[in-house]
């Protein structure tokens, strides 16, 4: 069955999602992502963002499945929570190009939401830049949209936090090391949260 028919098939709001279904979806061939995505738009929203979920899920539960080519078209549905799905469900793609595309969500979604989750997915290639698995150059792109976000006063602190905890990978830096001590000391319990999992992580360097 051709991709397009197989989304319009599972986007039939009138029959309940089967995750069986969704195996169909696993290994897309990459081609015409901006085709797929106006397929793809043509599910009403709420469905999208149950298809997405269960992606999401399916994906952390069993590595057999790849949904990377519809995960990464979902990173431009217009939808929150779709992007917050395909975000999570591309934990283990670890291209340089879904790295540049995290960062500049970081730093440019309009939804709080996403950022965090695009701050929380950029925390694993810090940690494989102390690895040295990273090109300094991919390293330094994370690291900036990490930092800016960490600290913009302006931006949520759900956001804010989790660059801080992801930025804990580098946290012997001498820009950094203070804005793990601040969280520390602000006196919000999530702060503090996020400031020693950022503790934990330097450990790691």
């Amino acid at each position: 069955m051709d991709i397009k028919d197989t989304l319009q098939e599972i986007g039939d709001t009138k029959q309940p999602l089967q995750h069986r279904k969704l195996k169909a979806l696993s290994n897309i061939v990459p081609g015409d992502r901006a085709a797929l995505l106006k397929a793809w738009l043509k599910i009403e929203p709420t469905r999208r963002r149950e298809i997405s979920a269960a992606l999401m899920t399916l994906s952390e539960d069993d590595v057999e499945f790849n949904f990377h080519e519809l995960l990464l078209m979902a990173l431009d549905d217009p939808d929150d929570d779709v992007r917050v799905s395909a975000l999570g469900g591309l934990w283990e793609l670890n291209s340089t190009t879904l790295l540049a595309r995290m960062a500049a969500m970081l730093r440019n979604d309009p939804s709080g939401e996403v950022r965090a989750a695009a701050a929380l997915g950029l925390g694993r290639f810090m940690y494989f830049a102390t690895l040295d698995e990273l090109s300094d150059s991919a390293a330094q792109t994370a690291r900036d949209a990490l930092y800016a976000a960490a600290v913009d006063e302006g931006a949520p602190l759900e956001v804010r936090r989790r660059a801080v905890e992801s930025l804990g990978y580098r946290g012997g830096d001498a820009d950094i090391a203070p804005l793990i001590e601040r969280a520390y000391d602000s006196g919000e319990q999530l702060e503090r949260e996020s400031a020693l999992v950022a503790m934990g992580r330097s450990m790691q360097e």
